[in-house]
């Protein structure tokens, strides 16, 4: 019996098709949200994006349980007003590599919890293909460092404009690899732009999404994780059950498949609303 259910964002409920489902899902999917959650089921919402990018979701869908957000790095529930868990990047780490990708040129989003920053000089087209997806304007800032000295960063997005330079940004970010936890990440809105996602150490969705089941008291035997890309694995394989939607990796598939038979679902795209599929096959 299923008893919660954590799910991505993007490329599962959300897509790229404006007005349609871009930058919130459609009106089948937030619908079918608010069914399944009527039933007692909590849905966890569970991104790489800031609060304030999800809120409209929440609120429309009526989710009243904690989310996961900032790749993990806080989780809140927006209906209660009440924040779960807030892990902040050492101050001194987010100086030194803040120092480092402005020095290379290096284009950077730098979060709080109720903030995104962009430093001004930096402003380009990617800034506002970036304040669509956040659904929020950046707060512009003559200094990067300025900002970091004066909030708790949670998390920082250093961007390649493209896969050629992703080998380059990995090496240079190479020196923190001990002190954070750092994966690729993008949404298709934004691509081939790729975005090195940097949280403090032992911050992921894994890691959140034990809280959040903590938090909740339910294990994870009665949990179904959804998601769409290999990422997604390292939640959805602590869940007894799985899907995903539109089947691009064969990697990805192939651990969804050792779910067994008949605790995973292999669903139709997001713009098929596989979501739906995911759903309706679970929970009846």
């Amino acid at each position: 019996m299923i008893k919660a259910i954590i799910t991505d964002v993007d490329g599962v409920i959300v897509g790229d098709k404006t007005g349609i489902n871009f930058p919130l899902p459609n009106e089948k999917v937030i619908q079918k949200l608010k069914e399944v959650n009527k039933k007692g089921i909590p849905v966890v919402l569970c991104t790489g994006k800031p609060k304030y990018a999800i809120e409209d979701i929440i609120i429309r869908a009526e989710l009243d349980n904690p989310h996961i957000t900032d790749l993990g790095a806080f989780i809140y529930n927006p209906l209660r007003n009440q924040v779960i868990k807030e892990h902040v990047i050492n101050k001194n780490i987010a100086i030194e590599i803040v120092e480092l990708c402005l020095r290379n040129n290096i284009y950077l989003d730098i979060f709080s919890t109720d903030e995104y920053f962009v430093q001004k000089d930096q402003v380009r087209e990617l800034t506002n293909k970036r304040t669509i997806i956040m659904q929020k304007e950046p707060k512009l800032v003559d200094s990067l460092l300025e900002a970091v000295y004066a909030n708790n960063i949670i998390k920082i997005l250093a961007f390649a404009m493209d896969d050629g330079f992703k080998p380059q940004l990995e090496e240079l970010l190479n020196p923190f690899n001990e002190s954070t936890d750092m994966i690729w990440s993008t949404v298709p809105f934004m691509l081939p732009v790729m975005a090195r996602v940097i949280t403090a150490k032992n911050v992921s969705k894994m890691h959140a999404a034990e809280e959040v089941m903590q938090h909740l008291n339910i294990s994870f035997d009665n949990c179904l994780g959804i998601g769409d890309l290999p990422p997604d694995w390292k939640f959805i394989k602590l869940c007894k059950y799985a899907g995903t939607v539109g089947n691009i990796d064969e990697k990805f598939i192939e651990n969804i498949k050792t779910k067994g038979e008949g605790n995973y679902l292999l669903a139709s795209s997001v713009d098929d609303d596989g979501f739906i599929e995911i759903l309706n096959y679970f929970i009846k």
